[in-house]
């Protein structure tokens, strides 16, 4: 009977892994033909280098868009698949449920960010949802799961990165509606600066868990005791 509750767990973890990678896979799909639809139309680098000269501002947001939509996707990507491995071993239907609908909803929102890349407003938007909805999923987390020391930490921080997120891309967002559109993209790179902000204090802070060290979460709980 263990036997056969280890091999249906390990299935499951197997499964849930190749599912988290089909969805980033999608992901990363549309983004590129997103960004590069059309290259096609162009000779050579030097029909690439006209074109960025005609609108440098544009094309210059447009890059950073999509390196910081594949540093977002990174980002999320290791967070859900790091949570899932620490998280099987206590997952039962409920936990199952949560942590399935919270990442496809996560990764549905990335999706459309992906087709949105070429875009100047719906991108930021769609980086607001995916911060949104990433919140809503660990915040039924720590109140419906049972989680250990170390996974509950995780938690509260990928809840005060996306709070935190959240505020300044909202604050970003009422000052462009009122004092936008500005000519060199300034609300644009704001809100770019604050995601990528995010994510290196991300990683910063929960390094030993992203890369799963063997001693992480003594780590991630006694960080601040040690620093001093």
């Amino acid at each position: 009977m263990p036997h056969h509750e280890d091999a249906k767990q390990s299935s499951t973890e197997i499964g849930g892994k190749v599912f988290l990678g089909i969805l980033v896979a999608l992901a990363l799909s549309i983004s590129l033909d997103s960004f590069f639809k059309d290259v096609a139309l162009l000779k050579d680098l030097h029909a690439v280098w006209a074109t960025i000269r005609i609108h440098p501002g544009r094309s210059i947001l447009y890059i950073s868009q999509f390196l910081i939509f594949l540093l977002t996707l990174v980002r999320f990507y290791l967070g859900a698949y790091r949570y899932q491995d620490e998280e099987k071993e206590s997952q039962g239907a409920r936990d199952f449920m949560i942590n399935l609908f919270g990442a496809i909803f996560v990764f549905i929102v990335l999706y459309v960010a992906g087709i949105l890349i070429r875009t100047t407003t719906l991108f930021y938007l769609a980086l607001f949802l995916i911060h949104l909805v990433d919140l809503a999923w660990f915040l039924c987390v720590m109140r419906f799961l049972s989680l250990g020391d170390g996974l509950r930490k995780v938690s509260r921080q990928f809840i005060l990165l996306d709070s935190l997120t959240l505020a300044a891309l909202f604050a970003i967002g009422i000052l462009d509606f009122f004092c936008g559109p500005h000519r060199i993209y300034l609300y644009q790179f704001a809100s770019l600066i604050v995601v990528v902000a995010a994510g290196i204090w991300d990683f910063v802070s929960l390094w030993p868990f992203y890369m799963n060290q063997k001693d992480w979460q003594h780590h991630i709980l006694f960080q601040k005791r040690t620093s001093h």
